[in-house]
């Protein structure tokens, strides 16, 4: 290779340098060398030719690819090995290469002939639509008749057989839609024939709404034809006669309901009239009068306003007449009788608070007060004060109760006070519990979206309730631990006294006795058996407050062990906490007292 190089230009020795210039330059300058020179007689020493790049297909893949320098690299530093691999490795590229141009070329060819398929085809197809063939070479032929002139010629006859039939049935179709026309005219002379009768019918069945929409919906009809029909005359004057004999009675009747008209309460005889059946008839007259208002010809001169509030002072007075609640049949009675008391709790007088709410809001709606912000300002005076008056009658029924059941154990003092007291707290117990369960419904219904009165309202009815049946278990409560200072006194503080004065056992017969002085000095008690015998005595009164006590808390977890839904309105017991607090205060109290007749016995003067 050295001696391959010796033709090199001037700058260029035999090592391809030059003094002082770049060797690149140096071997630019160098003049054409011989024909066996590296890179046409341009010779470069080894050392200075760059190394070459991985020989790999992506180097071959360049764009920027030279061939001329990438031979070079490899020819000035690869050994003779490399060069045999990497020309072995280039061969096999090639014959790939070739492969895959061939298998493309194949693949080409075979879509360019389907192409070629298709369009004989498709000019098939469209010479039979036009009416003419291609033979197999694709040439059109004249044989053949037009598929467009055929489907021409097939709609052509469904138009012509379609005016055919509808001129044929012109005739009947018009005849059936003035058929049709009649029948529905002669439907609404019917209905206007035999508006009267619907008319009373309605109105016999105290359907008072419904009668004044049928009547309005014949009213246009009526107006516009009564003038030359005698007979829709007569009809017409029938009608607005029932309509204003309805109007008369209904005002009559909520005023009377209501004690506007100056009764005091409803009527019993045939002479006045008598009361609503109930809340729903009352509130169906109020919302008939009140949808009547607008009218000129049937107007009963009650706006909104007083038709609410004669409505509700109606509910008023027809539920304060059944608050009283007749007493419970022999078969309702439980087998214990601890329901009896809570039967005589009428719940059904706050299911008629519920059912006046929740029409009041169906028959009078109002946009200016939204659902849920405290309810509008006479149902909500309607409901607290019905609710009150719920509240006195059952605080008397319960004072009734208690005072029956003191009478009877005044009557009968053999009877075992124990079991009286359990069987009284189990009533007690029940009554109340439906009174807390019955008020939470009522306020459930209450805060609902349709009825509108309010969280707080309900809310408030709640705890009313809860406050009354924590101060009638105080009561009963205290009233038991007054009974307790009685016991005590008979069985414990009685005995001890007449031991301390009498002196001695009491049963002991006096002959016994007979040694002793005059003034009984051998029968003084020693102050140890004196401390004994108070000892003993105190001992038995805190025993019994204690089997009180328990007692007491053991029958305030539940209502004789009832369930929800049983017989005697049980339901949630009374709160624990109110009975264990009630509990607390009167042993405080019974303490203080005990404490204070012994020092009394003792001679002391009460702390």
């Amino acid at each position: 290779e050295g001696e391959s190089g010796d033709g090199g230009g001037d700058g260029g020795d035999g090592t391809g340098r030059s003094d002082g210039a770049d060797p690149r330059g140096s071997a630019a300058e160098g003049g054409a060398g011989a024909p066996g020179g590296v890179g046409g007689g341009r010779y470069r020493h080894p050392s200075t030719v760059p190394p070459p790049r991985a020989a790999t297909k992506s180097d071959l893949d360049s764009p920027s690819f030279d061939p001329r320098s990438h031979y070079v690299s490899h020819v000035a530093h690869s050994p003779a090995t490399a060069l045999l691999e990497a020309n072995e490795r280039l061969a096999l590229d090639i014959r790939q290469l070739d492969s895959t141009m061939q298998t493309l070329v194949y693949e080409n060819y075979s879509k360019f002939i389907d192409a070629t398929d298709a369009i004989r085809s498709i000019g098939t197809n469209v010479g039979s639509i036009s009416g003419r063939t291609v033979d197999d070479a694709g040439n059109p032929s004249e044989k053949g008749g037009s598929a467009l002139d055929r489907l021409t010629i097939s709609m052509e006859r469904v138009a012509s057989a379609s005016a055919r039939s509808e001129g044929l049935l012109r005739a009947s179709r018009e005849a059936v839609a003035e058929k049709l026309r009649i029948r529905r005219l002669l439907t609404r002379l019917d209905a206007l024939l035999s508006l009267p009768s619907t008319l009373r019918g309605h109105i016999g069945g105290g359907r008072y709404l419904q009668a004044v929409t049928s009547h309005a919906s014949a009213t246009e009809i009526l107006g516009r034809h009564s003038a030359g029909f005698e007979s829709l005359r007569s009809i017409e004057a029938e009608c607005d006669g029932i309509m204003r004999e309805l109007v008369s009675d209904l005002k009559g009747k909520i005023e009377s309901w209501s004690g506007s008209a100056g009764g005091g309460t409803f009527a019993l005889d045939g002479d006045a009239l008598p009361g609503p059946e109930g809340v729903g008839e009352v509130f169906e007259c109020a919302g008939t009068l009140w949808t009547l208002y607008p009218s000129k010809t049937f107007s009963p001169g009650l706006d909104c306003d007083k038709c609410r509030g004669l409505a509700l002072d109606s509910c008023g007075r027809l539920l304060r007449e059944r608050l009283v609640a007749p007493p419970p049949e022999e078969g309702e009675e439980n087998d214990d009788g601890d329901g009896a008391l809570a039967g005589e709790v009428p719940v059904a007088f706050l299911d008629g608070i519920l059912e006046a709410a929740t029409l009041y809001g169906v028959t009078f709606p109002s946009d200016d007060v939204p659902p849920g912000t405290g309810g509008d300002g006479p149902l909500t005076e309607f409901v607290t004060s019905n609710f009150d008056r719920f509240l006195e009658r059952v605080r008397s029924i319960l004072a009734e109760g208690d005072e029956s059941d003191r009478r009877g154990g005044e009557e009968d003092e053999d009877d075992d006070d124990e079991a009286r007291d359990d069987a009284d707290f189990r009533r007690v117990s029940a009554a109340l519990s439906r009174l807390l369960a019955s008020t939470r419904e009522l306020a459930s219904g209450l805060a609902l979206p349709e009825v509108g009165l309010g969280v707080e309202v309900a809310s408030g009815l709640v705890d009313r309730a809860v406050e009354l049946t924590e101060t009638l278990v105080r009561r009963r409560i205290a009233s038991r631990f007054r009974g307790l200072r009685s016991a005590v006194v008979r069985d414990c503080l009685g005995p001890l006294v007449e031991r301390v004065v009498g002196g001695g056992d009491p049963e002991e017969e006096k002959d016994e006795n007979d040694g002793n002085d005059e003034n009984g000095a051998g029968n003084e008690l020693s102050l140890a058996e004196t401390i004994q015998l108070s000892s003993v005595a105190l001992s038995d009164g805190l025993q019994m407050a204690d089997d009180l006590i328990r007692a007491t808390l053991s029958r305030g977890a539940g209502p004789s062990g009832r369930r929800r839904g049983d017989g005697g309105g049980g339901g949630a017991p009374v709160d624990s906490a109110v009975v264990k607090l009630a509990v607390q205060r009167s042993a405080r109290s019974f303490g203080v007292w005990l404490a204070g007749t012994l020092e009394v016995l003792a001679g002391c003067e009460p702390s």
